[in-house]
């Protein structure tokens, strides 16, 4: 274990920091938040990776066994979201938890099955924080008697230093911020940004290399990358207009009509065949040409109209789609590549959602704030290798609902 510990200060760049807290340089509260945040965070969701949902986590009292069922009762041994023994029982001991338990796993994953990626997994980590977050706001009272003097090396002034270089890399205070302020008036988007700011930063802590390609079979690589900076571009298109036509109206297009959710799939003739039987869930479909119509009447001018530019779907959804349901809308894009700002959905097959009504765990973003984003505009600003090939693309269908 101190070999685990010695190798994870030099692979992680943490000594520094430790020596900082040794010295008593890092404000005390923020230790103490760390501290309670962990020991409040469960394992649920990082037992529910690879598109699973339904496992179930049952704990000994002991604080160290644990158990995985699936939905139908089976104890779930895949490789990936298998249970584990705990060395440290989060509640006693959270920094040693996370030093001996989980920082291992978002290192090497679960088993050699594990076909997991760091990111995946940090990200499911940072899911079942969120939950841990919220707790420890209610229990902020409990923050001073969390006592970050006698912190060891042994598992604990590690930890703290993975967490805070991981806010300092995301050059973000908004986890600790949070702690300032009345709960009741914490918003939804401002516990989604400072998740997205842990999860960021934990990425860069961790992670040397995100994006490493693994072309699927028949599918272009070179063209996917191409075309993802395009949908990127076309999420911020849309997204701005939605904005403004909230900010004309005082609502979302169609959010009040209908009793179901109404759904409008940005797709033009050659991708309308992909779009039947998206969804299993009762809604009904706005036409296109309908939403395009009201978008301008409500703005004053003609739109320009973006489609996905892939033609013929592989892996993912080659279209876009808008839904809205009583006071919330989503709009999302479908990309080949895993994005720190994407939801992965199956293999090649990621999701960039923006609402107005945010969350961390189902990777729904507040469009200002996903758009001025660092890692969103580092994409975005991206140079499309095959520019004439994909600027012909979008002009065939610049105003398609008017052919």
């Amino acid at each position: 274990m101190k070999s685990l510990m010695r190798k994870t200060e030099k692979r992680l760049k943490l000594k520094a920091t430790i020596k900082l807290i040794e010295k008593g340089e890092i404000e005390r509260r923020k230790l103490q938040i760390i501290y309670l945040i962990l020991q409040n965070t469960s394992e649920h969701y990082i037992h529910n990776l690879n598109g699973v949902t339904d496992n179930k986590v049952y704990f000994h009292k002991d604080g160290h066994r644990e158990a995985v069922y699936d939905r139908d009762g089976h104890l779930v041994e895949d490789g990936i979201n298998d249970h584990s023994y705990n060395y440290y029982d989060r509640r006693k001991e959270p920094l040693k938890h996370f030093a001996f338990d989980t920082n291992p796993w978002i290192i090497w994953g679960a088993s050699k099955r594990d076909t997991t990626s760091q990111q995946e997994r940090i990200y499911g980590l940072v899911s079942d924080v969120e939950p841990g977050l919220l707790e420890a706001l209610e229990s902020r009272d409990n923050l001073e008697n969390i006592k970050p003097d006698s912190w060891d090396k042994f598992g604990q002034l590690q930890t703290l230093a993975v967490f805070l270089n991981a806010m300092e890399e995301s050059k973000s205070d908004a986890l600790y911020s949070l702690f300032q302020k009345d709960i009741s008036k914490i918003t939804p988007n401002e516990i989604t940004e400072s998740l997205r700011a842990l999860e960021s930063g934990l990425n860069k802590v961790y992670l040397t290399k995100y994006n490493q390609d693994r072309n699927p079979e028949y599918t272009s690589a070179a063209f996917q990358k191409d075309a993802d900076i395009v949908r990127i571009r076309h999420l911020k298109h849309y997204g701005e207009l939605i904005e403004k036509y909230y900010a004309a109206k005082g609502k979302y297009p169609f959010q009040v009509k209908g009793d179901d959710p109404n759904y409008v799939y940005i797709a033009h003739d050659e991708q309308e065949k992909a779009v039947k039987g998206d969804s299993d869930f009762p809604h009904d479909v706005i036409p296109l040409k309908e939403f395009i119509a009201e978008m301008e009447a409500a703005l004053g001018y003609e739109i320009t109209e973006y489609y996905d530019p892939q033609e013929r779907p592989d892996y993912k959804p080659n279209f876009y789609i808008y839904k809205v349901y009583q006071d919330s809308y989503y709009f999302a894009i479908h990309v080949h590549q895993p994005f720190s700002f994407a939801k992965k959905l199956g293999e090649f097959y990621y999701m960039v959602e923006i609402s107005n009504y945010p969350s961390f765990r189902h990777r729904a973003y507040n469009p200002t704030s996903l758009f001025s984003s660092p890692e969103f505009e580092a994409e975005f600003q991206k140079k499309i290798k095959k520019e004439g090939f994909f600027k012909d693309r979008e002009e065939k269908y610049i105003h398609f609902t008017k052919q």
